[in-house]
């Protein structure tokens, strides 16, 4: 193939067949030429020796100098040997000697083609050489055919082989000399008992020659298999795709994208994800070429012996909205049964008046979002099962091992301590007891605590309320002259509550103190003040909230009297009140004198005949409102009777109404802001 251009994609045999058949052909190549050449070296050492060779061989065995033969004609059972005594010399291994029933024809042919061939080499004529070499043709049976190599005596050794299926004959080792019986540098030596030791192990050096070679023959061609396959045992992202070419690798990607499927299960959710729903794609071509790429082909030993796992990213694309939606819809409807997480919080102990944390539970609820995630890998890993696990459980957003949750155990210990007291006009209205305080306290999802503010202004609106606030309530007194009077607030339904006097927490502003001083505390809370929309001038629940100063209306006597701030009578006077026969009675209660007050005010009743009019049109020098700017204290000259009983008939529309001088003397004495206290 092309070098670098592309894979050979041949079968491993084939090519290792080819490779064993060059290697073969490359080494019979290589022997034929180093025979040639010591034919030619022989030749030139002369003619005379090659006759000398022939002549000597037809006196005793068929036998001839390898000098004169060509190399492509050596025979069996002959091979030549270095000499001993000289690096030129060479040795005739002659004394395995070929049976041949052909005998001395064979060996007359042999020599006579052996010595044609020398004696060209040599530079004599081919029939010179030829008429020598049959001059010694062998007239014995056992014929001896050879060819003689002028190599180095080492190459000579490694080189040459006898012929398989000759029968040797052990002969004495003869040392041959040149025709003038000196020792020259062409002695020979033939046959000898050593040749069958020397051929053996020239054969097993060959013979591991030979198995080195195939086993690269082999490795090399292994490589080149495996740079364009997979290896036996060879997974890629999981998958096994074992002698796969890239290919075929390619195109079974692309023919998985259809069938692919993603099986969920775990956590009770049972899922299937198809390829087609979610518009999957895979890019085998890229795949393939890449996990090839992380291959080594000249390793591949090592990858038959131990496995290979390869791991790549598959080029997968796929419709992200489609598969979130699938999720989403399965996550959501297992979760419609599903028990939900329960985070660590604060549990306090009555018994022992203090908190512990509570312990978090996981509960069977899967996180939405951890199972969209876990998915979305699996598809991108083209995997076919996923199994949940508790990783994708709703997890608690708090843990008892939560060090916020700790930090707030602590403190929430300190704040319920001891009791808080709730102060109204200075005085203890109310008193938190710790385990009232342990009702408000909680922590977030962060573990922070904090007061539970919705709770508290509940628990002030039912019961701290109530408890301190005296507007509208009913009040039991004892007036400086002693008499015990009990008065209750008609507010008309509710229309004059404001104009009450009186406590009136605020209700909102006193949830926010507490909540505040919980979540401030650093140890036991401090004593809170209660948070007032309106006053009064001291704190005592059913009793007289009022300072020694103000106005008492008896409506029973129909006589009133004005107490200054030592608690002294300061004014008193007969009145008429409002007609209780029509139900224009004077609203009870406790009131304040407001800021409607002046002086000639004209006064017109309601249209209660229904004639268009007002009831009543009457003009007033003094004008001292206690209720709205509806019900006073003014002067009614029209009157000349007061106290009694002339209200129960002929009495006012609810206001009291005063004699002038009265009127008057009581004008100079009250003020905005003096409680009014009207009573039976």
């Amino acid at each position: 193939m092309s070098e670098g251009t592309e894979r050979d994609d041949r079968s491993a045999q084939d090519i290792v067949a080819q490779i064993l058949a060059e290697e073969t052909a490359r080494i019979a190549g290589e022997e034929g030429a180093a025979g040639t050449d010591a034919a030619g070296t022989q030749g030139a050492a002369g003619l005379a020796e090659a006759q000398a060779d022939a002549t000597q061989g037809a006196a005793s065995a068929p036998s001839f100098s390898p000098d004169d033969a060509p190399t492509q004609l050596r025979q069996p059972g002959a091979w030549d040997l270095p000499d001993p005594e000289g690096p030129d010399t060479t040795l005739v291994m002659g004394a395995n000697a070929l049976e041949d029933t052909d005998g001395g024809a064979s060996g007359a042919g042999a020599g006579a083609s052996a010595g044609a061939e020398a004696g060209d080499l040599a530079g004599a004529s081919p029939a010179a050489g030829a008429g020598a070499g049959g001059d010694g043709a062998g007239t014995e049976a056992d014929a001896l055919a050879a060819t003689s190599v002028a190599a180095s005596p080492a190459e000579q050794a490694d080189v040459l082989l006898p012929s398989e299926g000759a029968h040797a004959s052990q002969e004495g080792i003869e040392v041959l000399h040149a025709p003038d019986g000196g020792r020259g540098p062409r002695a020979h030596l033939r046959g000898g008992a050593d040749a069958g030791g020397r051929r053996h192990g020239r054969r097993g050096r060959i013979a591991v020659a030979a198995v080195v070679c195939g086993l690269g023959v082999v490795y090399v061609g292994g490589a080149i298999w495996f740079s364009s396959h997979f290896a036996p045992n060879t997974t890629l992202n999981g998958r096994d795709v074992s002698g796969m070419s890239k290919a075929e690798l390619a195109a079974s990607v692309a023919q998985a994208n259809d069938a692919y499927s993603l099986h969920v299960t775990g956590d009770g959710l049972d899922l299937t994800v198809s390829g087609p729903d979610i518009s999957l794609a895979n890019d085998g071509e890229s795949l393939a070429a890449g996990a090839l790429a992380q291959t080594n082909p000249w390793a591949w030993p090592v990858a038959l012996a131990t496995g290979t796992s390869l791991s790549l990213g598959q080029g997968t694309s796929y419709d992200a909205d489609a598969l979130s939606a699938t999720v989403s819809a399965a996550v959501s409807a297992f979760n419609e049964g599903a028990v939900q997480p329960t985070n660590a919080g604060l549990a306090y102990d009555a018994g022992a008046g203090s908190f512990s944390i509570t312990p978090d539970s996981v509960g069977t609820a899967l996180d939405e979002k951890a199972v969209q995630d876990a998915v979305a890998t699996a598809v991108s890993e083209q995997s076919t099962e996923l199994a949940l696990g508790p990783d994708q459980l709703l997890q608690p957003a708090l843990t008892a091992q939560s060090d916020a949750l700790k930090a707030s155990l602590a403190k929430a210990n300190q704040v319920v301590s001891a009791s808080v007291a709730l102060k109204v006009g200075g005085t203890t209205a109310f008193t938190l007891e710790p385990a009232q305080l342990a009702q408000w306290i909680s922590v977030d999802e962060t573990g922070a605590l904090s007061a539970d503010e919705s709770a508290i202004s509940a628990w002030v609106s039912g019961t701290l309320a109530p408890a301190v606030d005296s507007v509208g309530a009913t009040r039991t007194y004892t007036r400086p002259d002693g008499k015990s009077v009990t008065v209750t607030c008609d507010t008309h339904g509710g229309e004059y509550l404001s104009d009450c006097y009186g406590w009136k927490v605020d209700r909102d502003a006193t949830a926010s103190s507490i909540a505040k001083a919980i979540d401030d505390a650093t140890g036991a809370v401090p004593a809170i003040d209660v948070s007032m929309s309106q006053s009064a001038s001291s704190f005592n629940p059913g009793g007289q909230d009022w300072g020694p100063r103000y106005i008492d209306v008896d409506v029973t006597e129909q006589h009133a009297r004005m107490y200054d701030e030592a608690g002294n009578l300061v004014w008193e006077s007969d009145f008429v009140s409002g007609d209780t026969s029509k139900d224009h009675g004077t609203l009870e209660g406790v009131w304040v004198m407001n800021s409607n007050r002046g002086t000639d005010q004209t006064l017109k009743g309601s249209d209660e005949n229904g004639d268009g009019e007002p009831d009543y049109v009457s003009q007033v020098s003094l004008w001292m409102p206690f209720i709205s700017n509806l019900y006073a204290f003014h002067d009614a000259t029209w009157r000349s009777t007061f106290g009694g009983t002339v209200y129960q008939g002929n009495g006012s529309h609810g206001c009291v109404n005063l004699p002038y001088s009265a009127a008057s003397s009581l004008w100079d004495l009250c003020k905005v802001g003096d409680v009014v206290v009207v009573h039976y």
